[in-house]
């Protein structure tokens, strides 16, 4: 009987093993011909699961975010309010993040390399992919925000988008100070920190009373 193989799992196994090489050699520097001798498998078996290396790629980019997405929809689902919205999308980065800091290094330093090839329109196949993960994390927060203008929670002279872009930004780069450097700082402190002065510039009077009983809640249960 002939053996049975999981297309997806075989997929996983040659993705991981080009992600540890784009790390250690680059996107670049990495053949199939690498990719196939660390998955311990031929060239052409590669080729039988990916297309060509910037297929590879595009996998790699999907998995690498697939899992703090998810996390955070679902955490996100039994919220009330957007306040509290807003800290557990924090919450769930920062704790995916920090559970692994060589994953958060290598992660920063695959990320980055794609960063700078789409920004030389080098990787087209897989800039869509980028930008969409990306999205997806802006959307999100655009929308609670939006949301929480409407509820009277947040300023209604505050934009959404540029509010959004804000986050993401301050949230990659002290992600990436921390890779660069983590003995210099507590990375979850430092977001929940810059959680609080954010907020503070979004909420109302009404918004303050309502983190005021979440952040008594949050003090009951440690």
């Amino acid at each position: 009987m002939p053996k049975i193989v999981d297309k997806d799992e075989k997929r996983g196994v040659i993705a991981l093993s080009a992600f540890n090489l784009f790390c250690e050699k680059g996107l670049r520097g990495t053949t199939i011909k690498d990719i196939a001798e660390a998955a311990g498998i031929s060239k052409g078996l590669v080729y039988q699961y990916f297309s060509s290396k910037n297929d590879i790629i595009k996998y790699v980019t999907e998995f690498m975010w697939r899992e703090a997405e998810e996390r955070i929809q679902q955490s996100m689902t039994f919220k009330s309010d957007e306040t509290s919205a807003l800290s557990v999308i924090i919450d769930e980065i920062s704790a995916f993040w920090d559970n692994d800091f060589i994953s958060l290094k290598k992660m920063t330093i695959v990320y980055t390399e794609i960063y700078l090839l789409n920004l030389r329109d080098e990787l087209l196949e897989v800039k869509e992919v980028f930008e969409k993960i990306i999205e997806v994390r802006r959307i999100l927060i655009r929308d609670t925000i939006d949301s929480g203008k409407t509820a009277g929670i947040f300023r209604e002279e505050c934009d959404p988008d540029a509010m959004a872009v804000m986050l993401c930004a301050s949230l990659d780069g002290i992600g990436m100070h921390y890779v660069y450097n983590p003995d210099r700082f507590n990375m979850y402190e430092a977001m929940n920190d810059f959680m609080d002065i954010f907020l503070e510039s979004l909420l109302t009077k009404k918004g303050k009373a309502i983190n005021k009983k979440i952040r008594e809640r949050k003090n009951e249960d440690l």
